[in-house]
């Protein structure tokens, strides 16, 4: 298993950009309250202490090993702050053999202006 870690440096996350899918935050929480897609939150855990979705699993170790246990082939969506390390992240699972990858667009940041207002912004 391959350990995901990406920061705002391209150079350290290289993939095909092209197939992964963009997803906006409305059809996100669509797809969450339809049980559709696995969200995975890529940011540290003093940023999800300050926001987070309910349905999200961290990043770390843990979900780690949940998502490599994942068949291949799942739809996995990816959240950090306002999309950028989640590109990253999701450029990268496509390298590991991931074929329905989702960056969410805007973030965290574009979920609580759009789909949850009691999520805070920082």
């Amino acid at each position: 298993m391959k350990s995901i870690e990406c920061t705002e440096d391209q150079s350290e996350c290289d993939g095909d950009a092209v197939r992964v899918k963009q997803l906006q935050v409305a059809e996100l929480a669509r797809m969450l309250e339809q049980q559709a897609v696995t969200l995975f939150d890529v940011r540290p855990p003093d940023e999800r202490a300050l926001a987070s979705i309910a349905e999200a699993r961290p990043l770390d170790a843990s979900g780690q090993e949940y998502l490599f246990a994942l068949d291949p082939g799942a739809p996995v969506a990816l959240l950090c702050h306002h999309g950028i390390r989640s590109q990253h992240a999701a450029q990268q699972l496509l390298q590991e053999g991931f074929r329905n990858v989702y960056n969410v667009r805007g973030g965290i940041d574009a979920w609580s202006q759009q789909v949850d207002a009691n999520v805070p912004r920082y």
